[in-house]
């Protein structure tokens, strides 16, 4: 319910750590209908902000 409200709003960028799963969800490309773009990173990889593209950093360090 929240993601669809964030789209909504136009807020470019929400994150979800799934700790069950161990992963990272980032969902991007708002609009009326959500988020269209959903992409699920796996504790062995990198992520990044899109304001800070540049700034990686590993799924580890978000999971307990």
């Amino acid at each position: 319910k929240k993601a669809a409200l964030y789209a909504r709003a136009g807020i470019p960028e929400y994150w979800v750590v799934d700790l069950n799963s161990r992963q990272v969800l980032i969902h991007r490309s708002p609009g009326a209908a959500g988020y269209t773009e959903v992409t699920a990173f796996s504790a062995d990889e990198c992520i990044a902000a899109l304001a800070r593209p540049e700034a990686t950093i590993p799924v580890t360090t978000v999971l307990p």
